[in-house]
């Protein structure tokens, strides 16, 4: 009997990860998180789907979401939202989904609050998605409702990724772009499905659009890196950073993938 069921185990064990590697797993963490923080708490649901070393912001500040949530009281407030868009690595551990959200203070709240949510995901040693960071942006009409999530997942068998230390050195060059206005140059950097989350603003997508968002954005903005990672395929990768104009200070979130042997920027969230 035990070795029936130690059999028994092991083949869930094997289905069940293969099933949490892919797109599917990804746009399900995400559902699961929305539905049971809906159903629950705003802390409730962070403190069961964020990782242990996953972060927030709190005033332009990354913080541990774990430490943060369990300090606080549990609100009132109802948050509700939706993956409209997501992209996963090769390798299946690492990906990124964002969509509208709506935050009502009470149940009875007639002038919710809008806006689009953005999560980096990876897979834990336990083979669960977990996000490791979440920064999302606001704006004052409320979004149409999901009724479909565009998917993305990345080719396996790809030329030899970059290492992180590249990647970063990427970052940053963007950076440098965005702050100088080179229209030109910034082009280059965003593919025709890439999409930008600005605050204030309804998110877009396209080349042009990610471009015009980005280059009446602050002449004066300085962006700086302060963490990321890279899948295990190497070929998606995310940085956070601050965005700092004058005595203003806010954050960014730049999600790159690997196509064809080149890095470019899938999804952007911008504060600031």
């Amino acid at each position: 009997m035990r070795n029936i069921l130690f059999s028994t185990t092991l083949l869930f064990l094997s289905l069940t990860v293969p099933a949490q590697r892919s797109i599917a797993g990804l746009v399900n963490a995400e559902k699961e998180f929305a539905g049971f923080t809906a159903s629950h708490t705003i802390k409730e649901g962070f403190l069961k789907y964020m990782d242990t070393l996953g972060v927030v912001f709190q005033h332009a500040t990354p913080v541990n979401a774990l430490e943060t949530y369990r300090k606080q009281k549990a609100g009132s407030g109802i948050l509700n939202w939706a993956p409209e868009f997501a992209v996963i690595s090769a390798a299946g551990d690492m990906g990124i989904t964002t969509g509208p959200y709506e935050f009502k203070t009470t149940a009875v709240d007639s002038a919710p609050s809008y806006g689009s949510f953005s999560s980096v995901w990876q897979i834990n040693k336990e083979g669960i998605w977990k996000n490791m960071v979440d920064l999302g942006t606001s704006f004052q009409l409320a979004s149409a409702t999901v009724t479909d999530v565009k998917q993305i997942v990345l080719p396996a068998l790809q030329p030899e990724g970059s290492t992180y230390e590249e990647l970063l050195a990427m970052d940053q060059a963007l950076n440098s772009v965005i702050h100088k206005k080179n229209i030109v140059a910034l082009a280059d950097f965003f593919p025709e499905d890439s999409r930008l989350n600005r605050d204030n603003y309804t998110p877009v997508t396209g080349t042009q659009a990610v471009v015009s968002g980005l280059g009446d954005f602050g002449r004066q903005a300085v962006l700086i890196p302060i963490k990321g990672a890279i899948s295990e395929s190497k070929d998606l990768a995310w940085f956070y950073g601050s965005v700092i104009s004058g005595s203003r200070k806010e954050n960014y979130l730049r999600v790159w993938v690997l196509r064809n042997g080149k890095w470019k920027v899938i999804f952007q969230t911008i504060k600031g």
